[in-house]
């Protein structure tokens, strides 16, 4: 049996999770696991009865499983805003991004358009939703 804390989380957050887990263990000799997989993975795992310590997930999906009654009422905490990019193939001209009408029309002029099924994907489909 794991003797520190574990957690899951999204695969976007495993980076910062990995330095954060090792500082805490340096700093307080506390062992932190986090299992990192697709969002959408994590919150089925959660759903079918896996357990944790901690969950690291974006708000909506956190929202939903609390609104499940799988976490415990009142814990669910912001712990940062992400970020969303873009990008081009290479040799593509890059095009404006100042305003959100310039971001849409390269969405909808591109002939291929790769997106997250996170929140960041969410807001894209949301975005030159018809």
């Amino acid at each position: 049996m794991y003797r520190g804390i574990s957690g899951f989380s999204s695969m976007a957050t495993r980076p910062v999770l990995a330095e954060l887990s090792a500082q805490i263990r340096l700093d307080h000799g506390i062992a932190v696991r986090f299992e990192s997989a697709g969002g959408v993975e994590i919150a089925r795992r959660v759903r079918e009865g896996a357990g944790a310590d901690l969950l690291v997930l974006a708000d909506g999906a956190l929202a939903e499983l609390a609104d499940q009654g799988h976490l415990r009422g009142g814990t669910v905490r912001p712990l940062w805003v992400s970020q969303v990019v873009a990008a081009v193939p290479a040799g593509t001209p890059v095009p404006a991004f100042d305003e959100v009408r310039d971001l849409r029309a390269a969405l909808l002029a591109a002939e291929r358009v790769a997106y997250s099924t996170g929140p960041s994907g969410t807001a894209l489909l949301d975005l030159i939703a018809i």
